[in-house]
């Protein structure tokens, strides 16, 4: 074996083992754990302190980014359902206002995209926070 393919070899198992530590840490997170316990079970694992830290770092913002664009479409989906709701109660599409069964669709569409609007936007908002 050439020295370069051992290089890269030895690369890519340095790359593996990050991703399983990465993998780690969100597994941790997500069972609850604060960050400052994430931290000092990878220092306990030998890893450097700047180092962990880092790691941590980079997961919590990576579930952040996906939290917050998780809102973001929750908050359009909503405002989109929510918006074909009122068009169809009001008649904008038909001219005339829905009767029966097709009222009581129409204002559920109305709750459901109200909803989720407000789900989204509270998951778009609360994203910065820590829990």
């Amino acid at each position: 074996m050439t020295r370069d393919m051992q290089e890269t070899s030895h690369d890519d198992q340095m790359k593996d083992m990050a991703l399983v530590i990465y993998y780690q840490v969100a597994k941790m997170l997500k069972a609850g754990q604060t960050p400052e316990q994430v931290e000092q079970a990878l220092i306990r694992q030998g890893i450097k302190p700047e180092t962990a830290h880092t790691m941590l770092t980079r997961v919590t913002e990576s579930r952040l980014r996906v939290a917050k664009r998780d809102g973001w479409r929750n908050l359009t989906f909503g405002f989109i359902i929510c918006l074909l709701g009122i068009a169809l109660v009001t008649g904008l599409f038909t001219g005339n206002t829905p009767k029966g069964a097709s009222e009581i669709f129409s204002w559920i569409a109305v709750f459901v995209g109200g909803y989720w609007f407000v789900r989204g936007t509270v998951q778009y908002t609360s994203t910065g926070k820590t829990r």
